[in-house]
């Protein structure tokens, strides 16, 4: 299993590489010929679009620190001050190789996961010399439980702590008010907690972006998840909305969602929460950027 893991990351790895080396030869033709592209820019306001990844990547030599905060569910009551005496949260610094390629690492506080991925840009939405209908980005993401199990032979295999997921995002920015995207979605878990489980499930999410005013977006995100529910826990399909703000350096988001987790897995595979019968809580996002270096003149 690990060797096709590791095969598949590998292929993802050459056909990204494959598409920036025919995106730079076209840019050097169309040059030639005189005819320019005009990229689509400021499809969504940030990397991520609540929970999940959006197409957009922070610029070469860019570094961005995000914290992803949620409290528990609303509906708990006073005794929990309405969710806010119960909290999780996630860490994570990204780093941009190029414009085309980020990486990044993050600490999840449920679960003690640490996780990473590597984001790739195949295609631009642009027009002009060269019409492209859409903007497509391929991430690819590892999480890693530290916590200890009560189980101590699950403790002694740590191929067991391993989750890998994997996604397309295919976006496209209809007008300076409206942006979609669509996210096809694997994930596997190496261990599950019963056999009534699977190991792999399969997700379509589906995220927009209105702008309502100046810098502010109103966003919203849904994940149809394929049908993985166990005799003792009901899952649910993710749903988030929320209020987005965005500086030149910095971006906010506060929304309500039905998911507990942050991390791939613990937000699409594992919400046990319904969204209609009040199961909500909120979130907060707040990340920023900064620039290595001296800055370049975009070509």
């Amino acid at each position: 299993m690990c060797t096709k893991r590791f095969a598949l990351l590998l292929i993802a790895l050459m056909v990204s590489f494959a598409a920036f080396s025919q995106d730079d030869l076209e840019n050097m033709l169309l040059g030639e010929m005189g005819e320019p592209i005009d990229y689509t820019i400021g499809t969504f306001l940030s990397p991520h679009i609540l929970n999940n990844h959006s197409s957009e990547l922070i610029g070469k030599n860019g570094i961005s620190f995000r914290v992803a905060h949620k409290f528990g569910k609303i509906n708990s009551g006073p005794s929990h001050f309405y969710g806010f005496d119960d909290s999780n949260s996630f860490l994570e610094a990204d780093y941009a190789i190029a414009d085309w390629w980020n990486i990044g690492i993050g600490r999840a506080t449920l679960d003690e996961q640490v996780a990473g991925y590597t984001k790739f840009r195949l295609l631009r939405q642009s027009t002009g010399a060269r019409v492209m209908p859409v903007s497509l980005s391929l991430i690819a993401n590892a999480e890693y439980a530290t916590q200890n199990f009560d189980n101590e032979e699950r403790n002694k295999n740590k191929e067991d702590r391993l989750i890998y997921s994997s996604q397309l995002l295919i976006s496209r920015k209809f007008s300076n008010i409206l942006s979609v995207q669509v996210m096809p979605t694997f994930i596997h878990r190496n261990l599950v907690a019963t056999k009534s489980d699977k190991n792999d499930v399969a997700a379509l999410g589906l995220g927009a972006s209105c702008k309502v005013y100046s810098n502010f977006r109103v966003n919203a995100e849904y994940f149809f998840v394929q049908e993985h529910n166990t005799p003792s826990v009901e899952y649910f399909n993710p749903l988030s909305l929320g209020l987005c703000y965005q500086t030149s350096r910095h971006a906010f988001e506060v929304y309500v969602t039905n998911a507990q987790g942050i991390t791939d897995n613990s937000y699409i595979a594992n919400t046990t929460n319904d969204f209609f019968k009040g199961d909500v809580r909120i979130g907060f996002n707040v990340s920023t950027v900064f620039t290595l270096g001296r800055k370049t003149a975009a070509n």
